[in-house]
Parts: C-alpha cells; structure tokens; sequence
C-alpha cells in the first residue's frame, strides 16, 4: 500500500461515518492513528463512495485532541484541513528547537460532534476494504 499523495482527496471525507478511532502504540517509534470509517454514498469520489475505508495517519510526532462523547448520533466527519492550531505549532517548534525532527504533514480533523483532532505525522495511508458499506 503506497501512502497517500494527493492530500486533496481528504476533502471527499466529509461526512463519512466513524466508527472507531485507534491510537496504536504497539511500535514504540512508530505510533498511529487509525480510523475505521464508510464514506457517504455521494462524496464525490468514485472508488471511495460509499466505501469502508481505514484511513492511517502514521509517524505520529505530536497530537491534541477535544474529544465529546455522549452523542446520540452516529459520529461524522465534518472537515478536515491543513494547518494547526497556534498552541500546538509553537510545540512543534520547541520540539524543532532541541534537536527533534517533526513531519511536514499537519491536519485538523473537525468531527461534527464537536470532536477537534490536530495531528502532525508523516504520512496518511488509506485502504479500501473489499466490502461495500
């Protein structure tokens, strides 16, 4: 599986369906995100549409999150964008400062539960299951 380049094609997430987001640490110098999500039916993306995926945010430097539970409603992805907040760019910097190497790859994904996760890695893998949703 060979990393995602096209980083516009995040855009065609909106609104898919979460079902779980993972932190896995089982690599102690390679930890992850990963979700399990089905893109909505009409994204917009052919081979996405209506498609599990696993979307995996991988080489994770440094991550925050705002995290809502308690929802009655079934948890989607609202956007996602380039850039960081200001609090957690100038931790990226700090850690720059003493010597430590952060990836170029910076998102916010906003959830439309409220849910805000900002991460910096250094690339996005995304596999299409084989079954449809």
């Amino acid at each position: 599986m060979d990393p995602l380049t096209d980083l516009s094609l995040l855009d065609y997430l909106h609104d898919a369906v979460v079902a779980s987001l993972d932190w896995q640490t089982s690599e102690p110098k390679r930890r992850h995100f990963r979700l399990d999500i089905t893109v909505d039916s009409e994204a917009g993306y052919p081979p996405w549409n209506g498609r599990h995926l696993l979307v995996t945010l991988c080489e994770v430097a440094i991550s925050r999150a705002m995290i809502y539970g308690l929802q009655s409603a079934p948890c989607r992805i609202d956007t996602i964008h380039n850039g960081i907040s200001t609090e957690l760019l100038l931790e990226c910097k700090r850690l720059q400062s003493i010597g430590i190497e952060v990836p170029a790859l910076q998102f916010t994904w906003v959830f439309g539960d409220g849910t805000i996760l900002e991460v910096v890695c250094g690339q996005i893998f995304v596999q299409v299951e084989s079954r449809a949703a």
